[in-house]
């Protein structure tokens, strides 16, 4: 009778051989795939969003408020100037201007009596709003 040597520890420990570049890369190439998919469609969702923010509308605001006199009266047709924009007031005194361009400006109110200034800042992204203008031309 013949006796077999059984595996041991040692044997089992013994170093395999290294796979080529070439085997890992057959082995492993749908996870390579992926990646680099992964890696693709990072890249161009940054560039899609580089291009939106580099070519998108430009950062605009809004401003509304009513103007009225120093008696209380809504100053109707009164027309308002601001960043380059104009509008009239309506019936009951009050404007809205949706798209300035953001930053300062000045708001010009031109109406039967004279003119009145006002140094305003637009927010982008949101209408501020003015409140009621006493329109006093006369500075009273």
């Amino acid at each position: 009778m013949k006796l077999e040597k059984s595996p041991t520890l040692k044997d089992s420990l013994s170093p395999r051989s290294t796979p080529t570049l070439g085997e890992l890369l057959s082995r492993y190439r749908w996870v390579l795939l992926v990646i680099l998919g992964a890696i693709l469609l990072l890249d161009a969702i940054a560039l899609a969003f580089i291009m939106l923010n580099a070519t998108g509308s430009p950062a605009v605001g809004g401003l509304e408020g009513c103007v009225q006199t120093a008696g209380g009266a809504p100053v109707g047709a009164a027309t308002l100037t601001v960043a380059g924009s104009s509008r009239q007031t309506y019936d009951d005194g009050c404007f809205f201007f949706a798209t300035l361009p953001a930053g300062h400006s000045e708001l010009l109110i031109e109406a039967e009596g004279g003119t009145w200034q006002q140094s305003v800042s637009i927010t982008a992204g949101q209408a501020k709003s003015l409140g009621t203008i006493t329109f006093n031309p006369s500075g009273e």
